[in-house]
C-alpha cells in the first residue's frame, strides 16, 4: 500500500483492530496491542507488542 502512495498513518488502527480481534479469537482471551513501529509512521518495519490479559 505505501508504494502505491498511501501514507496516511491512521490505517495503523486498522491493522491494531484486526490484530486484536484475530488474536482475541485465537486465544479466547482478551488482548491488548500496542503498536510500536509504523512503516505509516516512518518507521523501517512495522511491530506490534501483544499482550495476552488475563
Amino acid at each position: 500500500m505505501v508504494k502505491n502512495g498511501v501514507n496516511d498513518a491512521f490505517l495503523c488502527n486498522c491493522t491494531v483492530g484486526y490484530s486484536k480481534n484475530l488474536f482475541e479469537t485465537l486465544f479466547d482471551k482478551k488482548v491488548r496491542i500496542d503498536l510500536e513501529k509504523s512503516i505509516l509512521r516512518g518507521d523501517s518495519i512495522c511491530k506490534q507488542i501483544i499482550s495476552v490479559l488475563d
